[in-house]
């Protein structure tokens, strides 16, 4: 049986999206990830890492945050 989210409402995977210009090489690449954490209990039976998850009620915040001007060791400190 699939999985879903609990609710079976919306949710998002977090990633990172960059375009940026190769000059050099005169490529134009567009580039993107998936973040991961530790799987949690459903996933852990399969592996030890899964796509962070955000719930819609965190949309904002995400996309408030996602920004390349967040560039420091701060954001990847534990809360």
């Amino acid at each position: 049986m699939p999985h879903r989210a609990k609710d079976a409402g919306f949710f998002a995977l977090a990633g990172l999206w960059e375009h940026w210009q190769d000059v050099e090489a005169g490529k134009k690449i567009d580039s993107c990830t998936v973040i991961t954490t530790r799987a949690n209990e459903e996933v852990a039976e399969l592996h030890d890492r899964m796509p962070v998850i955000i719930g819609k009620e965190d949309f904002d915040l995400w996309l408030e945050v996602n920004s390349p001007r967040n560039d420091s060791e701060e954001v990847i400190k534990r809360i």
